[in-house]
């Protein structure tokens, strides 16, 4: 269920990218609307974009962009729970609960 919702939400910003103009989609919501309420949603919850949740899927990995590009000691895909992802940005609702390290 997750895997299909993560590859509607990645068809629908693809399609938003390359058409260039904005398509109602649910009401009066466009895929360019959607596309980046998804992208906050998964920001707020998990510290990532939908992009990196789709290298996730895909690699089976905890996958990172700007925390391998930032950080030397940090792949842009690590393995879970390993010691390189211990300074990840979690999300909001981590930094607000007094998770994040």
């Amino acid at each position: 269920m997750l895997k299909q919702l993560i590859q509607m939400v990645l068809f629908a910003s693809v399609c938003s990218t390359i058409s260039g103009c904005a398509t109602a989609v649910v009401g009066s919501l466009t895929l360019s609307q959607l596309s980046t309420i998804a992208t906050v949603t998964t920001m707020t919850v998990q510290g990532k974009g939908v992009g990196e949740v789709a290298l996730d899927v895909a690699t089976g990995k905890d996958c990172r962009v700007m925390e391998g590009i930032v950080r030397q000691s940090r792949s842009i895909c690590e393995v879970p729970g390993s010691a390189a992802t211990d300074g990840d940005f979690k999300g909001v609702l981590a930094l607000l609960q007094g998770e994040q390290r």
